[in-house]
């Protein structure tokens, strides 16, 4: 392929492409290392390519090693059969024995004239092998089964990365005419020691040191902030290297012990004793001396990790690509019928969503939020609300540890195995057998949950996300993940709206790449306590939360003040009561809410609470009452007479004066009422009769 043809064929950089299997060299297409891509732009940077498995439809290439590829023909045909894809390619595993490797030349085609940089030509010429267009379409990658001699890595300056191992690679089947079609042997040890000839991993900032030359205070500060240290710290082989390394670069110099120790105060398992003991133990007269490049292999470890874990996010949508014309046009909707909604709980909390449920310390939330989970993996009702899709959940519990998860687990599934038969307890064995088979609960007391953290004054989404979709990701049918609660598994300022806003979107990332809707149960703030109406405003934090959630849930128990004044509740009962609304639902039909009463154990069921009436009501009922005695006996007394009573008649009794002692309205409307309710009957001529 050409300049030339890349017009002709309308393609465009980065847009959806599934090579042919004729375009595949036959050598390659028979391995079974294939799979399937998305691309996941990134605002000002190159998008990335996001493996996607045509077995398992995951994303978790490195975990699921044994399963996650497949043939060349089998990832064409699943890619064929998903819009949201956009390619093929393949993984190169570091054990793999197979013996391809691959490079990229970036940024080396004129797409307006078609001509290579002259530093691309040589590699080319040089490879002598299998190459194509990239599908940015202003690079190369070829192909070939031989070695690189361990020269690999990422060239920036040069525009070159080369690679044996630990990769995907897309292919696009554009094969650049001139190269040959075929997957040649070739020994290219010549060609990584032009670019890498030290070995050198990329886009780090960090320097192998020089052979002979002791390191720099500064070399090593850089170095040691990219071994993390908090929690738990690094292992004992780590710290022994550690000391020893800044112990050698610095001839067991004070400032050097200053920098040992400060790194060591990180972990929580700091000893200051044994930091100084440990750092001015070592003689360094062996055969083997422990140096600085020990710190800088230890450096590069940490950093391989964080990229690994941040590579790939598996954002789930059907158009990832915002800039793809084609794939943005609304023409196919146009002519097709939208998909139904899908529910958790039927027309009340949707399936695939992000959710807060709000409510103040020891309101229920955590009680409420665990009856979800139960419901979910039974398809019973929550609350008297129909389930939707029943499925498995996973809760993350930051803030109760496994016993107190044990003891509300057993109330919670006392109460519901009322439900189904208060008298057989093997009637719930198979509701029972469900909980078992869907519901997790980790226990993350005590740990750093964060989905965020701030490096250098920025928030940044940790590896803890990553681990989420990949555990749920190991569950079929995961519907519900919960993190609870939310400020367990936050790391930035929870009144900046930007740091909101990019909680949500760690929450986004995992209910995207896992279809489950994800609930974050929350507090609300001190002064929504004090307001029963309180809405979506009484969630604490910035307003950054609410908007990017699509429901918000909140729970208020029922103040004391008001309890008897408005509902004639006594207050400890009043303490019993919660009131659960959905301020924020956005896909469902605005709803009034439902009280709940909390049982023995801390279970929330569903019950009714009647307004108390009011002064005025109470009064007219007063009235009304004795309007009956009066006028009963006024009409018995009549017809012992012969005399007939009727609804105009019964005008001149009105007033205070008069024998019922009220104005002639309130009459009037008595005695509608009576005649409404059968207390009092009138005849045909319009006379009135007590039966």
């Amino acid at each position: 392929m050409q300049a030339e043809a890349i017009k002709s064929e309308g393609l465009q950089p980065y847009s959806r492409h599934i090579a042919d299997l004729q375009d595949v060299p036959p050598e390659l297409a028979e391995l079974p290392i294939w799979c399937a891509w998305r691309l996941v732009p990134k605002p000002g940077k190159k998008p990335d390519k996001v493996p996607v498995s045509p077995a398992t439809g995951g994303s978790a290439w490195r975990k699921d090693k044994a399963t996650f590829c497949t043939t060349a023909e089998q990832a064409i045909h699943y890619a064929e059969s998903r819009r949201d894809l956009h390619g093929v390619g393949f993984i190169l595993y570091d054990d793999a024995d197979h013996g391809i490797i691959g490079g990229d030349i970036d940024h080396c085609i004129d797409t307006e004239t078609g001509e290579l940089s002259e530093p691309a030509r040589r590699i080319i010429e040089q490879a002598d092998t299998y190459t194509e267009v990239s599908p940015g379409l202003n690079g190369f990658r070829f192909i070939a089964r031989g070695t690189f001699g361990g020269y690999t890595g990422n060239s920036q300056a040069d525009g070159v990365e080369l690679y044996e191992g630990g990769r995907f690679l897309t292919f696009t089947g554009n094969h650049w005419e001139g190269s040959p079609f075929a997957i040649e042997n070739r020994d290219l040890t010549e060609l990584g020691r032009q670019y890498f000839d030290r070995k050198e991993s990329p886009e780090n900032g960090l320097e192998r040191p020089p052979e002979g030359d002791r390191m720099s205070l500064q070399q090593m500060a850089l170095l040691l902030a990219c071994i993390p240290n908090q929690g738990q710290g690094q292992g004992y082989d780590e710290f022994q290297k550690i000391a020893a390394a800044i112990s050698y670069e610095t001839g067991e110099s004070q400032d050097g012990f200053t920098l040992f120790n400060n790194w060591c105060k990180q972990s929580d398992k700091y000893n200051a004793e044994k930091a100084r003991t440990t750092y001015f133990s070592f003689t360094h007269d062996g055969e083997k001396v422990t140096t600085g490049k020990t710190l800088y292999f230890l450096a590069m470890d940490e950093l391989r990790k964080l990229e690994a874990e941040k590579d790939f996010s598996d954002l789930d949508a059907a158009n990832d690509d915002p800039f793809d014309l084609k794939a943005a046009s609304v023409a196919e909707l146009l002519v097709t019928d939208p998909p139904e909604r899908r529910w958790l709980v039927n027309d009340r909390l949707p399936l695939g969503v992000v959710g807060l449920l709000a409510a103040a310390g020891g309101t229920g939330k955590s009680m409420a939020t665990l009856q979800l989970a139960v419901s979910v993996a039974t398809g019973l009702d929550w609350l008297e609300m129909p389930m939707g899709e029943p499925g498995a959940v996973l809760m993350f519990s930051g803030e109760d540890d496994r016993e107190e998860i044990h003891r509300r687990l057993k109330a919670v599934v006392e109460m519901y195995a009322d439900t189904i038969d208060p008298f057989d307890d093997a009637a719930f064995q198979p509701y029972r057998d469900k909980i078992a088979e869907r519901l997790y609960v980790f226990d993350c007391v005590g740990k750093d949950n964060r989905l965020t953290a701030k490096m250098n004054g920025e928030l940044h989404r940790t590896a803890f996300v990553r681990r989420v979709i990949e555990v749920a990701e190991q569950v079929p049918e995961c519907k519900l993940i919960v993190l609870d609660p939310l400020a367990r598994f936050d790391g930035g300022d929870p009144n900046d709206n930007a740091d909101s806003t990019r909680l949500i979107e760690c929450a986004e990332e995992i209910r995207k790449a896992t279809g489950a809707t994800v609930l974050l149960p929350h507090h609300v703030s001190k002064a929504s306590m004090k307001d029963n109406a309180s809405g979506q405003e009484a969630v604490r934090g910035g307003s950054g939360l609410v908007d990017g959630s699509r429901w918000v849930g909140l729970l208020s128990t029922m103040r004391a003040d008001a309890a008897e004044k408005e509902y004639g509740i006594e207050p400890e009962e009043a303490a019993k009561l919660v009131r659960f609304t959905t301020p924020k639902a956005n896909y469902s039909a605005p709803w009034e809410g439902v009280w709940l009463r909390r049982i023995a154990g801390g279970a929330l069921v569903p019950t009714i609470v009647e307004k108390a009436e009011s002064k005025t009501d109470k009064k007219a009922e007063e009235r009304y009452q004795a309007f009956l005695v009066i006028a009963r006996d006024l009409i018995k007394k009549k017809l012992e007479k012969g005399e007939y009573l009727t609804p105009r008649k019964m005008r001149d009794y009105a007033g205070r004066e008069g024998v019922f002692g009220i104005g002639e309205q309130s009459l009037r409307s008595c005695v509608t009422r009576a005649l409404e309710n059968g207390e009092l009957f009138q005849r045909e001529d319009g006379t009135l009769r007590l039966f």
